[in-house]
């Protein structure tokens, strides 16, 4: 159920604490050059050592081609991997990547995931499914997919979450209609 994978999740969290990078994708982050100074700069935040020499190639004005860019992002999450022997990889998720339509940008993340260092691991958060080679990573074990239906909750998981988290005394009818009328959406 929705309820106890959440319980789970948060259980898991504190007891494996990991770095955590952000980045809310908009329609502008279809161009390449700025998708992955975003990305770079996201990946900063939790460690700052990481893609210092990317960003630079990125800041090249002259350069419209952001390849250079990831081989030396690559090249320093493998450093990173190797030298600092992380347990625990950095999570990035990148939210609404739906958003990301360019088939340039959707190749260039594709390199990136083909040469996913243990280091990093990425979240997508998405309304629909990318264009990300998705079958041939399920079935190497690099993807976990958690679907609509997985995430959706039911009457009485509604009725426990008004009742439980919210501290509301909503009767069952009453978090039965909600959990309809939102589609099982904690709107």
């Amino acid at each position: 159920s929705p309820t106890r994978q959440i319980e789970q999740a948060e259980k898991w969290l504190h007891a494996h604490p990991h770095q955590f990078a952000w980045l809310t994708l908009g329609q502008e982050h279809n161009a390449p050059a700025i998708f992955w100074q975003y990305l770079v700069t996201a990946l900063q935040q939790v460690q700052p050592d990481i893609g210092s020499d990317a960003q630079q190639h990125l800041q090249n004005q002259i350069v419209a081609d952001p390849s250079a860019a990831i081989i030396s992002l690559l090249n320093d999450l493998d450093h990173f991997s190797v030298h600092n022997r992380a347990t625990d990889p950095i999570t990035l998720v990148l939210d609404d990547f739906h958003l990301l339509k360019n088939p340039v940008l959707l190749a260039q993340i594709n390199l990136l995931l083909d040469h996913l260092p243990p280091c990093l691991r990425i979240v997508l958060t998405t309304r629909e499914e990318p264009d990300l080679s998705l079958p041939r990573r399920r079935a190497s074990g690099q993807l976990l997919h958690i679907g609509v239906e997985a995430l959706r909750f039911s009457a009485d998981e509604s009725a426990a979450f008004f009742q439980h988290t919210m501290a509301l005394p909503a009767s069952r009818e009453i978090a039965s209609r909600f959990c309809s009328k939102t589609e099982g959406w904690i709107a």
